[in-house]
């Protein structure tokens, strides 16, 4: 990520924006990227499949959180960073994000 910056690889790198504007646009763009790969594993089926297993729990507890299938762990952390690498976003904004 920090080679990224370094070489200005990214959308946020193509136009000249203040630090604070561009830390502003990327967090946004992240959570809309975040609701989007939600509404994914909620609707394609081959993504539902993993993510039904913290929906399978009838009781709600504070152990909830922690039930998740490992693709379900890989496929989202490879998402964001393809998400923060084509933004090209500060690492500052991934920090706050």
């Amino acid at each position: 990520m920090v080679i990224a910056q370094q070489q200005h690889f990214g959308l946020l790198s193509c136009v000249e924006l203040p630090l604070g504007a561009a830390i502003i646009i990327a967090i946004l763009m992240l959570v809309l990227a975040l609701y989007f790969q939600h509404l994914a594993f909620h609707h394609v089926h081959f993504l539902w499949r993993p993510n039904c297993m913290h929906h399978a729990d009838l009781g709600f507890g504070v152990t909830i959180g922690n039930h998740f299938d490992p693709i379900e762990m890989i496929l989202p952390t490879i998402f964001k960073m393809a998400v923060i690498l084509l933004l090209g976003a500060p690492i500052v904004a991934v920090i706050i994000f």
